[in-house]
């Protein structure tokens, strides 16, 4: 995984803070501790900014087959 992480984090004015991410996927295992089941072979490539997320094509491995997803929000 490789990842460009921006952050602007004012003190005094916490409604005017901007974070910006934009990662690439590359073989990323996702689990959650309490979760039996875990998500491998994650790849592609996802952007976060500020409340919103736009990855247009993800792939990976799950429950013994692959998947493919595209996730988009807004606010």
């Amino acid at each position: 995984m490789q990842a460009d992480v921006a952050l602007f984090l004012p003190i005094k004015a916490v409604e005017r803070r901007v974070v910006a991410v934009q990662a690439n996927l590359d073989g990323v295992t996702l689990r959650h501790r309490q979760q039996p089941i875990e998500v491998t072979d994650i790849a592609g490539g996802l952007w976060v900014r500020n409340r919103e997320i736009e990855a247009p094509s993800l792939t990976g491995r799950a429950l013994g087959g692959r998947w493919q997803a595209s996730v988009a929000t807004t606010v």
